[in-house]
């Protein structure tokens, strides 16, 4: 039912971002005179003449203005509305492992369920000294009243010693091979509570009946159900932890506590020991593959709008070629032209950034709010990301103005003047 209410609320907002760009393109001759104003003034204190007359060119058809930036806008939206997710989601894994994990250490593995670390490494680990628990966390699969579920196993006498799952219920420490814990959704959409029994059958196919010994509010980390890894043991499951959490005595001394775990770990190439900081941020860095790709793509998004900047700046170069040789005939040097066409094309790149930033932004925001239900509530705006972007804005009116600014500056003043 998660699912499908998630389903549906993206699809609410994929209507919703797809009507909202077409109200950007009705309204944009709209916005685009006061916007590019704006925009412009600064350029036309700054480059005098020649950033006057590209403000005012960048306002007297509003309508080519806002459709030469529309494209921009889409592709600026886009990265925009990624970056503004991606950080939003960091956010929400720092703040959700910041929270839960309450220990100091990790020994993480490049697996995750299935292979990793044998589970007779949390009990050599915690027998170090200055380690106060060391728990070892596997991810299984079993059927749990006809339908197959992932469940996570833990050591249920340590497992509360690193972790702060929440309790609202029974206890971790009482859950034994006879019991299961849920979160507190599932019990909701359940109906079941402490005492209750499920039947849960797992990959030997043996068939267990287990009572709700207790009840976790915090899911994000454990999951909608978790057992006892002596229970899981008992079905003959391959024991393997993809991960160990580790806590350390107060006052121990963390040098010689990690000297002792880089010996005890040295037979295990495929672990790697992190501390508290470094485990929460590789897994915020996690998604940074995904939305690298995803950038990649957009890419060529930017790549078109660019093309479509100069394509349309080559056009009005050339409807303007009596005005252009008009310029030149009172005075206007070849390189107050060039200026002229690329500051007019700055204006506009810039038009269609803005535009992208303030539109991906509330997009963003948009997504975040949808999948709030599954753990990411934290909304974050990276305004630096952003900033950049709009220098990428810029950057490309830059490019793409070069060859209709240099067509422009090269027009011989008399044959311009000439033509109709």
């Amino acid at each position: 039912s998660i699912m499908v209410g998630l389903a549906g609320e993206l699809a609410v907002l994929g209507i919703g971002t797809a009507l909202l760009f077409v109200g950007i393109f009705v309204l944009g001759p709209l916005i685009a005179r006061p916007v590019a104003s704006v925009l412009g003034a600064p350029v036309e204190r700054a480059r005098g003449m020649a950033g006057a007359l590209a403000r005012q060119n960048a306002m007297r058809n509003p309508k080519r203005t806002a459709r030469t930036a529309a494209a921009l806008v889409v592709g600026v939206a886009l990265v925009s509305t990624i970056t503004v997710f991606a950080a939003s989601i960091k956010s929400s894994i720092r703040s959700i492992i910041g929270e839960q994990f309450t220990g100091d250490y990790v020994v993480a593995t490049k697996t995750f369920g299935f292979g990793g670390l044998p589970s007779t490494l949390s009990d050599e680990l915690g027998r170090i000294d200055g380690v106060a628990a060391a728990a070892g966390i596997q991810i299984g699969g079993a059927r749990i009243d006809g339908t197959d579920q992932t469940v996570t196993v833990i050591d249920p006498h340590v497992v509360g010693r690193v972790f702060d799952l929440g309790l609202v219920a029974g206890s971790i420490e009482a859950l034994d091979d006879t019991g299961i814990l849920l979160s507190a959704d599932r019990s909701a959409s359940t109906g079941l509570g402490v005492g209750d029994t499920v039947t849960a059958q797992f990959l030997d196919g043996s068939t267990h009946t287990l009572t709700v010994q207790g009840v976790y509010d915090k899911e994000e980390l454990a999951g909608p159900f978790s057992i006892s890894s002596s229970l899981y043991a008992s079905t003959g499951a391959d024991m393997f932890v993809f991960s160990i959490f580790l806590r350390l005595d107060d006052g121990a001394s963390a040098t010689d506590v990690e000297s002792a775990l880089d010996a005890a770990l040295a037979p295990y190439p495929m672990a790697e020991l992190q501390s508290r900081e470094g485990y929460i941020d590789a897994q915020a860095a996690s998604i940074d593959t995904l939305v690298n790709l995803i950038y990649g793509l957009l890419a060529l998004a930017v790549v078109i709008a660019v093309f479509g900047i100069s394509n349309t700046l080559s056009l009005s170069v050339y409807e303007r070629t009596r005005e252009l040789g008009l310029l030149r005939a009172v005075g206007a040097t070849r390189g107050q032209v060039r200026s002229m066409i690329r500051w007019e094309s700055v204006i506009t790149a810039l038009l269609g950034a803005v535009q992208g930033v303030v539109v991906g932004s509330a997009l963003g925001y948009a997504v975040v709010v949808a999948l709030r239900d599954q753990g990411f509530e934290e909304f974050t705006l990276p305004i630096g990301t952003l900033g950049f972007v709009l220098l990428v804005g810029i950057l490309c009116g830059v490019i793409a103005a070069a060859r209709p600014a240099r067509r422009a500056a090269r027009l011989e003043v008399l044959a311009a003047i000439a033509s109709e």
